[in-house]
C-alpha cells in the first residue's frame, strides 16, 4: 500500500478539523468503528445481564435514557418502538451517563460530560439521580468494581483476557482505582481491533489482518487508526467491496469470562470525513 494525498476542504469553514479531510478525486473514505466496544467488554466482565440483554437486542443508550429521565417503555416492544418516546437529547443524556459511569466518574464529572457540548445541560442533583438510577439498572457493573479493588489489594497487578498484565504502581487512591477499572475494557478493545489472536477464539482479524489482504495493492490504504476505529481510502467503484471484506476482519469473536461475543461494527462510506453515510453490509 502507498500513501495517496488527501484534499481538504474549504480551510475558511469553521468546521472540526477532521470534517475537512477529504479523499481524491474518484476515492471514498471508509471508516469502521467497533460500536460500543467498552460497553461490550464492561459488560461480560460484569456478567451484567440488562447490559448485556440491551447490547444484543436493544439500545442501551435509550434504555438507560428511559431509567435517569422516568420515560415509560414497553420491553417487549422492538427496539424501534419500544424506545419510541427518547428523544435525541435524551438519548444523548444516557450516552453519556453510560460512558462516564461504566468507570466509576463521579457526579461532577457527569455534570462536565454531559453540559460540555450544549446538548442538554444538568445540575449536581440531577448527575446524582442519574447515576442512582443507572447503579440500579446495571446493577451488577458496582460488584465488578469492587472485584476490581480486591484484586488490587493482593498483587497491583491486572491481566486481559488477551493476556496481558499491568501492575499499578501509584498511591492507593480512587484515581487509582479507576483507572484499574477502565484498564481492561480499553486496552482489551485496543488490542481487539488492533488484531491480536485471543488462544481460546483463534480467530484472526483486525487491522492486522485488513493491512495483510490489501498490502499489495496500491490504490487501497488504512490512512487513520485509532483505539476502537480505523479509515481507508479505495476507489469509490469498489468501496462497497472493500469496506464488506475489511468489515468482515473486524468483525470477530471474542471471548471473556467463558462467554464468546461479537461486538457489532459500523461502517459509513462518503467523501468527506464530515459527510460520511451509514451504509449496511
Amino acid at each position: 500500500m502507498t500513501s495517496i494525498p488527501l484534499q481538504i476542504q474549504n480551510p475558511k469553514q469553521h468546521i472540526a478539523i477532521r470534517s475537512m479531510i477529504g479523499a481524491p478525486k474518484g476515492f471514498s473514505l471508509i471508516q469502521l468503528d467497533l460500536s460500543g466496544a467498552e460497553a461490550w467488554v464492561v459488560a461480560y466482565l460484569a456478567d451484567d445481564p440488562n447490559m448485556k440483554y440491551e447490547l444484543h437486542n436493544g439500545d442501551m443508550h435509550s434504555r438507560t435514557a428511559c431509567s435517569i429521565f422516568n420515560i415509560a417503555f414497553n420491553p417487549d416492544d422492538p427496539k424501534e418502538i419500544r424506545y419510541k418516546n427518547v428523544d435525541k437529547k435524551q438519548r444523548y443524556g444516557g450516552k453519556k451517563t453510560n460512558h462516564s459511569s461504566n468507570y466509576m466518574q463521579g457526579d461532577g464529572g457527569l455534570v462536565e460530560a454531559i453540559n460540555a457540548e450544549g446538548v442538554i445541560s444538568i445540575t449536581y442533583k440531577d448527575a446524582k439521580m442519574f447515576k442512582e438510577a443507572w447503579r440500579s439498572l446495571y446493577y451488577m457493573v458496582p460488584s465488578w468494581w469492587e472485584e476490581t479493588r480486591h484484586e488490587l489489594t493482593q498483587s497491583r497487578t491486572l491481566t486481559t483476557a488477551y493476556g496481558y498484565s499491568y501492575t499499578f504502581m501509584q498511591a492507593w487512591s480512587d484515581d487509582l482505582i479507576r483507572a484499574a477499572v477502565a484498564f481492561r475494557p480499553q486496552s482489551t478493545v485496543a488490542v481487539h481491533c488492533y488484531g491480536k489472536e485471543q488462544r481460546d477464539v483463534n480467530k484472526k482479524g483486525g487491522l492486522l489482518e485488513i493491512h495483510r489482504h490489501f498490502k499489495k495493492d496500491k490504490e487501497i490504504n488504512i490512512i487513520q487508526t485509532a483505539h476502537d476505529s480505523c479509515v481507508l481510502l479505495a476507489p469509490s467503484n469498489v468501496s462497497l467491496e472493500v469496506a464488506a471484506i475489511a468489515r468482515s476482519y473486524m468483525l470477530r469473536p471474542l471471548m471473556i469470562k467463558g462467554e464468546i461475543f461479537t461486538i457489532p461494527v459500523d461502517v459509513e462510506i462518503g467523501e468527506y470525513f464530515g459527510e460520511l453515510e451509514k451504509v449496511k453490509l
